[in-house]
């Protein structure tokens, strides 16, 4: 049987949870985690940051601009905007669509991409031809997969089958422990969380840190399903102009940062380009606006990870992050839930969607 932690105070009611609950809905929800653990093991040097090889790509471009001759003095925060988004570690092409030159009209913009696309795929090779000739980062990952089978030790017996260990180039001594197919029920997740922390409150090698984060990606798998996306993030409500947003309750450390921003940030409406009579209309234009933004700052700059839903069929949700415990994630993954079932139930909260929605557009 499922429990809420009782001194958790939800955002939504008792009949919202009793819902989540119910075996006709909390079976459907398929849950997988990418958990990130620092260590402090004099053995190991720390690995090489991702964000020192942006930096090295900064650099390399003030070279290029200079050489050049082009006056980038006005377009500073626009380089450290779009190389923030360039990914060293990670096979997803959807962050390197912000190197596009085409997404930019100002031809100063323009060329300054057009200068990051050919100096980020040169880097890119001599990160890859690194590894392939040293073997290093192998045997580094290695040791690191002997010390969660060691300090994790049931975790790792009773899920191995299932368990992935990768590095991560934004932790100094770390490594994330993630699922290959995800969990299915609610249930079934919560407990996963529970051997998990039965592990790691009992060793003191692993430990969370200002670095590590834990992302959550959940799905909805029930036959004809239709995802409404735009509800969710309406009434997740992830920005707050004086106030701070219940998703990052209790965790504000995680607010604004370069991998948790909100997309409301980066939004902006022309109102004359809506038909405000429309719902249909008002939708479409927001969606399309929606992905213009994602594939020009790169899906992993937002906490609200929508990229994965068209192949994979699931949300990334990415605000869970820092020293947090098994309440808080537990917490948080519970009420991701709810937005998850907001966006496949098309009735369910409609009308206080539909209100967020034109207090949005006429704001």
């Amino acid at each position: 049987m499922i429990t809420l932690f009782d001194n958790f105070l939800f955002e939504f009611n008792r009949k919202d949870i009793n819902l989540l609950y119910s075996k006709e809905v909390s079976e459907n929800f398929t849950i997988a985690f990418e958990l990130e653990m620092e260590c402090d093991d004099p053995e190991i040097d720390p690995i090489k940051h991702e964000k020192d090889l942006i930096k090295e790509l900064r650099n390399r471009l003030f070279t290029v601009l200079k050489q050049e001759e082009v006056d980038y003095s006005e377009k500073i925060f626009f380089i450290e905007e779009i190389t923030i988004a360039c990914d060293f570690d990670d096979d997803d092409e959807t962050l390197d669509n912000v190197l596009d030159p085409d997404l930019y009209e100002d031809e100063t913009e323009k060329l300054i991409a057009f200068y990051l696309t050919t100096l980020y795929e040169e880097m890119f090779e001599e990160v890859q031809e690194e590894e392939e000739k040293n073997s290093y980062e192998r045997s580094y990952l290695g040791y690191l997969i002997k010390k969660v089978k060691l300090h994790l030790p049931n975790l790792w017996k009773k899920y191995k089958a299932n368990l992935d260990c990768v590095l991560d180039m934004t932790l100094d001594k770390g490594i994330e422990v993630k699922q290959k197919t995800y969990i299915k029920g609610l249930e079934n997740a919560i407990i996963f969380l529970n051997d998990f922390f039965n592990d790691f409150n009992n060793q003191d090698y692993w430990k969370f840190s200002k670095k590590t984060g834990l992302h959550i990606n959940i799905g909805y798998d029930k036959k004809g399903v239709k995802w409404n996306t735009l509800k969710g993030m309406m009434l997740l409500k992830d920005l707050k102009k004086d106030d701070i947003p219940f998703v990052y309750k209790d965790m504000i450390w995680r607010m604004n940062t370069d991998f948790t921003d909100s997309i409301f940030n980066k939004l902006e409406i022309d109102r004359s380009k809506i038909d405000l009579t429309n719902i249909k209309s008002v939708e479409t234009y927001i969606n399309n606006a929606i992905k213009k933004i994602i594939k020009k700052f790169g899906a992993k700059h937002f906490a609200f990870n929508i990229t994965k839903l068209q192949k994979e069929k699931y949300i990334e949700f990415r605000y869970v992050g820092g020293v947090v415990n098994e309440e808080l994630i537990v917490s948080k993954m519970l009420y991701f839930c709810y937005i998850i079932y907001i966006m496949t139930t098309p009735e369910y909260k409609r009308r206080e969607y539909l209100k967020a929605l034109y207090k949005f557009v006429n704001e």
